[in-house]
C-alpha cells in the first residue's frame, strides 16, 4: 500500500472521499501514475483537483489535527524524486538526508543521543551530514573494523536512518 493510499485510508472514517484520476499518457504505457486527486470532505480544502504531493499534505495537515484518530501527530515528512525506471514516486523520508536542508542539522542534533545509545560510545562532535559517523566519535577508520555496528560507524550523517530521531515517528515509514 503506498503512502497516499495509506493516508486515504486514515481519513476515511472523517468522511473524506478521494476521486483519484489517472495519468492518461502514463496509462497507454500500462502503468497507473495519479495525475490529479479531488478529495471532498476535507475542511478548509476546496474540492478542485490536487497534485498528488498537495493531496497527501492536505490530508497529512487534517489527520495530525485529529487527535482521535490513530495517525501520530509527527508523521514523516515525504519528498518526491523519480523511481528507478524515472517515473514520479512520492514516499516518505527514511534517512536524514531525505529531509530539506533546512531540517538535516536539526534531525542530526536530535538523533545524537540515540545513535550514542545504540553504539555505546559518547561522540566527541556533533554528527555531520557529509562525514562518516565514525569521525564524530574521534575513531579512524582502522579502529573500527570490528565493531558490530561497523555500517552505522561508515555511514555518513545524511545517511543516519530516521528511527533514530524520536520526534519523527516510524509507523507511516514505507
Amino acid at each position: 500500500m503506498t503512502i497516499l493510499e495509506t493516508l486515504i485510508e486514515q481519513a476515511r472514517p472523517l468522511g473524506v472521499i478521494a476521486e483519484i484520476a489517472l495519468c492518461p499518457f502514463y496509462r497507454r504505457q500500462g502503468r497507473d501514475v495519479i495525475d490529479t486527486i479531488r478529495l471532498t470532505g476535507l475542511p478548509g480544502v476546496s474540492a478542485s483537483r490536487l497534485q498528488p504531493v498537495d493531496a497527501a499534505e492536505a490530508l497529512r495537515r487534517v489527520l495530525s489535527a485529529n487527535v482521535e484518530t490513530d495517525t501520530v501527530l509527527t508523521p514523516r515528512p515525504y519528498y518526491a524524486g523519480l523511481d528507478n525506471q524515472g517515473y514520479p514516486l512520492v514516499k516518505f523520508a527514511s534517512v536524514v538526508g531525505h529531509l530539506h536542508y533546512t531540517q538535516v542539522r536539526q534531525a542530526l542534533d536530535l538523533a545524537m543521543p540515540e545513535v550514542e545509545q545504540k553504539l555505546k560510545m559518547k561522540a566527541v562532535d556533533q554528527l555531520h551530514s557529509a562525514l562518516p559517523l565514525y569521525e564524530s566519535f574521534g575513531l579512524k577508520r582502522s579502529e573500527i573494523q570490528s565493531n558490530p555496528d561497523l555500517d552505522l560507524l561508515l555511514g555518513f550523517g545524511s545517511s543516519v536512518s530516521l528511527d533514530f530521531v524520536p520526534t519523527y515517528q516510524s509507523s507511516l515509514a514505507s
